[in-house]
């Protein structure tokens, strides 16, 4: 098993910043994953208690970057400016919630899941939520 390490895009004062400014909105997604799935909410949470606890011992960085963590949410990904192609979460698990926001003030926008015959008007603030 590997050692868990601080990603390289989080270890940056920058970075740490950003978690700061994003701790509202977190929360507030957080919360919703807490109504949608509590099974998943409290297994999320608690594998979090766990790295923290690791990295109190292991990894002050890390520990640091955990400490400003505002999400239930293991990853967080960010996608600016541009159309997906078609893809799998190859690290998500059936059951596990993905939650994709729309954030900014670009028009029109929307989100096509085309396997499932779905085309979603996906304006900023809107929020989607999907078992992987």
């Amino acid at each position: 098993m590997d050692t868990p390490s601080i990603s390289a895009d989080l270890n940056t004062a920058a970075a740490f910043q950003w978690l700061w400014e994003i701790t509202f909105p977190s929360v507030i997604l957080s919360g919703a994953l807490s109504i949608m799935h509590p099974q998943f909410y409290d297994a999320s949470m608690e594998g979090i208690q766990h790295l923290k606890d690791w990295s109190s011992h292991n990894d002050p960085r890390m520990n640091e970057a955990l400490a400003l963590w505002p999400t239930a949410f293991t990853n967080i990904s960010v996608i600016a400016n541009r159309s997906t192609p078609l893809h799998c979460d190859p690290h998500s698990c059936a059951g596990w919630y993905d939650l994709l926001v729309n954030v900014g003030d670009h028009k029109p926008c929307v989100m096509a899941i085309p396997n499932l015959g779905l085309e979603l008007l996906y304006t900023p603030g809107t929020t989607v939520a999907f078992s992987s």
